[in-house]
């Protein structure tokens, strides 16, 4: 693209497109006293995106998005001006909500990793370019060109807070390996970008190749390393020491950790916080494991809870792990306490919680006492997220394996995420694994414990494998500000069907069979196609039971597109609104729903799923991990509903059905309770389902 190319439609042109942005456009655009003039690549441009960049709503991003994605202008061609002002625009628009609503629960999933996916196929001469990243990637690289001292900040924040997405969800080596190649082939890009800016993007990549073993680890190490010795700021000089300090033990083979120590001490009053945080965690380590456990105690009781969370749960994941294990293992009323004070889980609630750590090769069972049980298959791991990716045609990747799973599993959009049954003996495999990673039956909880609380979760199903073991339920505890609350009287029990689907008769008839059996219970049954008729039930108090069945959808490249289906519309899940609804006891929302209790393997303690995103004190949730055979799925459901008439809750009833399930009685149940001619049922008898199947049908989840 040459510069004369790169001018922009006038603002008022934009408005004329389509009345329905005319409002968003115009505030968004209000600073420009002229919208007759064409905006160049310069400072009038850059005001807009700093304007852009001052914005703190999800909802403004997520509708500039909708508005490039949907109102072409005109055919896109290599020269196409709404590439430059949509990435630039996006990026600068995105900033605030990463930065701040990342550890906001109710929207933290949502946030955007399709800022990196703009579906524009960007031609070049000699070249095409299908990857976005890489599109992308060439359009900053020309603008760059032109307005270098403009464009670095939006370049490495975005740059940035991309390989943060990858890191937290580790769903795509591509992504990240693909961006480092592309950057690569630009070595005047790496020489213009001002330090202030490439340090922190550099640090991502540093621990990014270094977690994934990659070949080009030590090249950026050393680009690093130049990058200090040219470096003016002290600050950025001491910072960017502190990221080699890190890393320097990978590549000399004499480092000594004393040396570490010693800068800590002459410039800690100098450094911020995270890097601070990120050197008490080598001294803790390697070098004085109290000393310096106390200092990251006392660095982090200076936060907000708020800040903290969003640190642990998203922004620094791998900072705080090693802090939690050693805490958890060597101070565990410390860790406990920590818990209560940052989460706002009740101090007797954490009690009662059994606590999964995982790290070096040992699992870590918090409950009475510490339980350090040692892995003697150092393949466990790799293994289960082998297995999870074959199974669900994943990419997942982890800590020092993805070099030999980034090709595992090729990614296809329709494909990715459906289970197939063909792989019934890799799950026979996944549940040997688990059930050796998890000590399954190698350890014995203590009576008093009612919930469970996985750290570094790993999308497996540990209630069924637990229930198998104990014939007990334990809930996923949902730690943040948690209550035990009594539930509510099992008198009103609603089913919704949110969409056309192949049960959506009979579960109608088997609701309309169950209030002739009872008197006690009022069963009904429900068809929605608008989405505000479901909300309103939703905030309903009167149902003790709210069960819902339509289709569901994950993208993990995109949560902007999680959506459930009402009627023909497909509904994203930050639209619900969960703190809108007032509750009195606690009642339960079964979400008959795919991919509802989807989520990513990360570390932390707060699952980030659909069924997660609706728990608190007052509502349990069922829901499922994985995509699900329907038939099956809806028989579990409806002979829940069965189990509620002679409940005496509607935990009773769950726990009855899981029993049912796990046992492989479900058959046995239909003949005993003469279910035989309802048609959901006598298609659930003949069908050639893998009905001990725990990962297909049995990835539900029951958090409270």
């Amino acid at each position: 693209m040459q510069k004369d190319q790169m001018k922009f439609i006038t603002v008022k042109n934009y408005l004329a497109q389509n009345n329905s942005y005319l409002l968003f456009l115009d505030k968004s655009f209000s600073h420009i006293k002229n919208l007759d003039q064409t905006i160049e690549l310069n400072n009038d441009f850059f005001i807009l995106c700093n304007n852009f960049s001052k914005n703190t709503e999800l909802e403004l991003y997520i509708t500039l998005n909708d508005f490039f994605n949907n109102h072409q202008l005109f055919p896109y061609d290599e020269t196409d001006i709404r590439i430059p002002i949509k990435v630039l625009l996006s990026m600068a628009t995105s900033v605030i909500p990463l930065m701040n609503s990342i550890g906001n629960i109710p929207i933290s999933f949502f946030i955007i990793h399709s800022a990196i996916d703009y579906g524009v196929s960007l031609h070049i001469p000699h070249h095409t370019y299908h990857y976005n990243i890489q599109n992308t990637l060439i359009c900053l690289f020309e603008i760059q060109k032109m307005v270098p001292d403009k464009i670095d900040n939006y370049f490495c924040i975005f740059l940035t807070y991309m390989i943060l997405y990858a890191k937290k969800y580790s769903t795509d080596y591509h992504l990240v390996n693909d961006l480092i190649y592309n950057i690569r082939q630009v070595p005047s890009l790496l020489e213009s970008i001002s330090i202030e800016y490439f340090y922190h993007f550099l640090c991502q990549v540093l621990d990014w190749c270094y977690d994934n073993k990659h070949n080009d680890f030590e090249t950026f190490f050393y680009i690093l390393d130049n990058i200090r010795k040219s470096a003016n700021d002290e600050t950025t000089d001491i910072a960017i020491e502190l990221c080699l300090f890190r890393y320097r033990s990978m590549v000399d083979e004499n480092y000594d950790y004393k040396a570490l120590e010693e800068f800590y001490v002459k410039n800690k009053e100098d450094i911020r916080l995270i890097d601070k945080l990120r050197v008490l965690s080598e001294l803790f380590l390697k070098l004085d494991r109290d000393t310096y456990l106390h200092l990251f105690s006392d660095e982090i009781a200076k936060l907000d809870t708020n800040d903290l969370i969003q640190m642990i749960e998203d922004i620094h994941p791998n900072v705080f792990s090693a802090y939690l294990i050693n805490l958890a293992f060597y101070k565990n009323e410390d860790f406990l306490n920590f818990l209560h004070i940052t989460y706002g889980c009740p101090s007797d609630i954490l009690k009662m919680t059994a606590i999964y750590i995982h790290s070096n090769n040992a699992t870590y069972i918090l409950e009475k006492s510490i339980n350090k049980l040692d892995i003697s298959d150092y393949d466990l791991h790799f293994n289960i997220i082998q297995y999870i990716n074959e199974i669900n045609n994943l990419g997942i990747t982890v800590f020092g394996e993805s070099i030999e799973q980034k090709l595992s599993a090729k990614y296809q959009a329709h494909r990715e995420n459906k289970p197939d049954e063909k792989y019934k003996t890799i799950e026979i495999k996944l549940i040997e694994s688990i059930e050796k990673y998890y000590f399954i039956h190698a350890h014995t909880f203590d009576d008093s414990i009612k919930f469970i609380l996985p750290m570094q979760q790993i999308r497996v199903p540990l209630q069924q494998l637990l229930f198998k073991k104990y014939n007990k339920l334990f809930p996923i505890i949902k730690i943040v500000d948690k209550e035990v609350i009594p539930e509510k009287k099992l008198e009103k029990v609603i089913h919704v069907v949110l969409s056309v689907s192949g049960t959506l008769d009979q579960e109608k008839e088997v609701i309309e069979y169950l209030n002739t059996l009872t008197d006690n219970i009022e069963f009904e049954y429900k068809y929605i196609d608008n989405f505000e008729e479901l909300l309103s039930i939703l905030k309903s108090d009167i149902y003790t039971v709210i069960s819902i069945t339509t289709h569901g959808e994950v993208d993990t490249r995109n949560p902007l597109n999680n959506v459930i289906k009402v009627g023909n519309e497909q509904i994203p899940w930050y639209l619900f609104e969960p703190n809108t609804y007032n509750l009195n006891n606690q009642r339960l929302l079964y979400l008959n729903i795919c991919d509802s209790g989807h989520f990513s393997l990360k570390n932390g303690f707060i699952l980030e799923s659909f069924s997660t995103y609706l728990t608190n004190s007052n509502q349990a949730t069922v829901s499922h991990m994985w995509p699900v055979k329907q038939d099956y799925s809806s028989t579990f459901l409806m002979i829940f509903l069965h189990h509620l008439i002679s409940a005496s809750s509607f935990k009773e009833a769950y726990t009855s059905t899981l029993s049912l399930a796990i046992d492989d009685r479900f058959d046995s149940y239909i003949r005993y309770n003469n279910l035989e001619d309802i048609e959901l049922f006598k298609i659930f008898q003949n069908a050639s389902l893998y009905k001990k199947s725990i990962t297909h049908w049995g990835s539900l989840l029951y958090q409270e």
